[in-house]
């Protein structure tokens, strides 16, 4: 994304590459910023590929613009769903571009990998655990507060767990985006092993939820349940992220 925005909102980097160049500017929204904009990660600093990348897409930003001051039908499709895009071509004298309009390629959410259980330690639990008429509400997701470790700063997952009838927060966790599918499915065999008894059901809000407990609660007995309304969840969901902004203290 490239912006303009008022000073103050310019870091560091930002204004030594302004004082590098020699460049000034004045007044507000008059600062160029620029970032990246991932799911789960702060918004970040472009690297080399994505500055050349985001130069090119303002160069023909601006050139359809220009054409659009003289044909203001310029962006409107005679196909519906169809929108005006620019196709590289690599030539000897460089890249020639050419007007398409193209259809959107849909959107696919990447599926998650499942981690393996490990079955000795399912049967173990099988033997020792006694089924209860308990019904836990769990879910995942993005904490309000960001990790800086690695090339960026990112926000973890929270993994929590609670009792449906009273509430009760039984289990939490903060996981990183690498181990969390892992994390996930051991919290809830951790929190089997500690009460020493299987729950009746288990309630989850996502299908990837749905889809990591499914190894777990296919070999312990377990109902498992994709519902959109966890009450409990919800409510100590909100608990938690108040604490975390401050407005719980």
């Amino acid at each position: 994304m490239a912006s303009f925005d008022d000073r103050k909102f310019l870091k560091k980097p930002d204004l030594q590459i302004i004082k590098s160049l020699k460049l000034n500017f004045r007044g507000s929204k008059a600062w160029p910023l620029f970032r990246r904009y991932e799911p789960g990660y702060e918004p970040w600093y472009l690297n080399r590929q994505e500055a050349i990348f985001l130069t090119i897409a303002l160069e023909h930003a601006v050139a359809i613009a220009l054409r659009f001051k003289t044909n203001r039908e310029l962006l409107n499709s005679s196909v519906e769903g169809r929108y005006l895009v620019k196709i590289a071509n690599r030539e000897k004298e460089g890249l020639a571009w050419r007007d398409e309009w193209l259809k959107p390629t849909p959107f696919e959410k990447k599926e998650p990998v499942i981690p393996s259980v490990d079955e000795i330690r399912l049967q173990r639990i099988k033997k020792a655990a006694a089924q209860n008429q308990v019904v836990l509400e769990t879910d995942f997701f993005y904490a309000p507060f960001v990790i800086t470790e690695g090339e960026k700063p990112y926000f973890p997952y929270l993994l929590l767990c609670v009792d449906h009838r009273s509430g009760m927060v039984l289990k939490h966790h903060v996981a990183n985006h690498k181990d969390y599918p892992t994390d996930f499915q051991n919290q809830i065999l951790n929190l089997i092993e500690e009460a020493k008894s299987l729950p009746k059901e288990v309630r989850v809000k996502k299908k990837e939820s749905l889809k990591l407990l499914e190894p777990i609660a296919s070999q312990l007995g377990i109902k498992l349940t994709l519902s959109k309304n966890l009450h409990a969840l919800e409510e100590a969901k909100e608990e938690m992220l108040n604490y975390f902004s401050g407005r719980g203290r």
